[in-house]
């Protein structure tokens, strides 16, 4: 997302100015960032919600909170705040997750993998939307396969959650598998070789965002990419639009990426 906005910002329209609340701001803190951002001058906040605990969440609704009160037109980014089923209560331009979760999907049904996996883990639209494209892929073949939905426990790290998402995959037998990330999919692809499976003749692995570590090995990672520029420039005009027109309604704005194929579903 960072890297999107900054090439953006090379066009001239606009400066960028980073922020990243720090762990642990109390409610105090956060909402006085907010005062100081509307103080030096800022228009409006391009806000990426945090997925990664509740108490990331309170504080990220304390920082909007402070916008809320300092006048500050918020849009968020790629995500809607944390929480199952959560109201939209600012603006949001996203990636398209459910494409996203369709297309990958799809994918691996085509190269005839009859049971895939879907790997998601916080309560995030992220990870709601990507399941919801992968369920209607699976709805839409007449075979009539049965969804494969993997839910990684928050309480684990990255090295406890990598094998234990392996060892699932092991024992539901899945032949494909989503993961919501390429960080994801090459920590389970390594574990999935420690077990003796082949990737991808034993099980077709699809990550999420086209990140660079998806090509920094010889076995390429299939992934759907991330519109990092196109979200950039979206965000841009609807937070024009919101500053021109407050009592607009909200708006939800999803950006389609690209199914970016590599060794990781097909060989050769």
């Amino acid at each position: 997302m960072k890297v999107g906005f900054e090439r953006v910002a090379t066009e001239g329209s606009f400066a960028v100015h980073p922020l990243e609340l720090s762990p642990g701001s109390g409610r105090v803190e956060a909402e006085l960032i907010a005062g100081r951002i509307a103080d030096n001058g800022a228009k409006g906040v391009f806000f990426l919600p945090s997925r990664v605990s509740e108490e990331a969440c309170r504080q990220d609704e304390w920082f909007l909170a402070g916008c809320r009160r300092v006048g500050l037109p918020v849009v968020l980014l790629d995500r809607n705040l944390r929480g199952v089923d959560r109201p939209l209560e600012y603006d949001l331009v996203a990636s398209d997750h459910f494409d996203g979760g369709l297309r990958c999907t799809e994918h691996l049904l085509g190269l005839g993998r009859k049971n895939v996996a879907c790997v998601i883990a916080s309560p995030t639209s992220t990870h709601t939307d990507r399941l919801a494209g992968y369920l209607s892929a699976l709805q839409k073949v007449s075979n009539g396969y049965s969804p494969r939905v993997v839910r990684v426990p928050e309480h684990l790290d990255a090295r406890e959650a990598y094998p234990w998402i392996a060892d699932e995959l092991v024992r539901i037998g899945v032949d494909g598998v989503i993961c919501y990330q390429d960080y994801v999919a090459v920590g389970v692809m390594l574990e999935l070789f420690r077990r003796g499976l082949n990737v991808p003749r034993d099980v077709a692995v699809v990550g999420c965002d086209d990140l660079p570590i998806g090509q920094s090995f010889a076995l390429g990672v299939s992934s759907y990419s991330y519109p990092s520029e196109a979200i950039a420039r979206t965000a841009l005009r609807v937070i024009a639009n919101r500053i021109a027109h407050p009592n607009d309604p909200l708006a939800k704005v999803v950006l389609a990426g690209r199914l970016v194929v590599r060794d990781s579903t097909v060989t050769g």
